[in-house]
């Protein structure tokens, strides 16, 4: 009996830790998305984050990034 106790906490020890991580997945990609959208789209040949369709821009270009 003791046995099968520990299996099922062991069990729901593991999907405690699933669900927490999967959590804090979801809401690392929520915060890291926007950041990584404004470095795409920085490289992109217009430099805006409007004008390309998609995540990734089909060109990229340093031009933007150059001083004027």
């Amino acid at each position: 009996m003791s046995t099968k106790l520990n299996t099922s906490i062991k069990t729901k020890r593991f999907f405690d830790s699933l669900w927490s991580y999967i959590l804090l997945a979801v809401i690392a990609f929520l915060f890291l998305f926007p950041c990584v959208w404004l470095i795409t789209s920085s490289f992109s040949s217009t430099g805006s984050i409007y004008d390309y369709v998609g995540f990734f821009p089909k060109e990229f270009s340093f031009n933007t990034a150059r001083r004027r």
